[in-house]
């Protein structure tokens, strides 16, 4: 497990200076990709692969949205590079070759593999955006009231 976390940086680092990513990002958005993959991999086995990727990218979402507000860095280095290790790019791949070779069977089973993994991050970064959205709601309504 250690060692795909490692991993998960190392892959972190290299889409971010594949995306052009500043270099003073880089280390930070490689540490959001490496903690999001080690709540991916501890809950993986407790939840199941769709709620695993719920949670990781909600984790992604939520840490990145944190770095970004108290560092005043831009979000999306930090969302994208985060969000890379858990795109389900084999599962898609394999879907689409066992379709190519006509076992259907195993293409819908990748298939239904690469929409939940999907399905599990767009829903967790929308969870992490909206759950900071009703925050910040919060914050500025208790903020108006303490005026007076």
């Amino acid at each position: 497990m250690i060692f795909r976390v490692l991993a998960s940086f190392i892959a972190g680092a290299g889409f971010a200076v594949i995306f052009s990513v500043p270099t003073s990002i880089i280390p930070i958005a490689s540490c959001v990709a490496a903690l999001g993959w080690l709540v991916y991999e501890l809950a993986l086995g407790l939840l199941g692969l769709a709620l695993s990727v719920f949670l990781s990218s909600l984790i992604i979402g939520i840490l990145s949205r944190l770095i970004a507000t108290l560092k005043n860095l831009p979000l999306q280095p930090l969302i994208v590079v985060g969000i890379v290790p858990l795109v389900p790019g084999s599962s898609a791949f394999y879907a689409m070759q066992n379709f190519m070779s006509e076992d259907l069977f195993k293409a819908f089973e990748y298939s239904y593999l690469t929409f939940s993994s999907a399905s599990g991050i767009v829903i967790g970064l929308v969870a992490s955006s909206t759950v900071f959205k009703i925050i910040e709601k919060i914050i500025e309504l208790h903020s108006k009231n303490n005026n007076f």
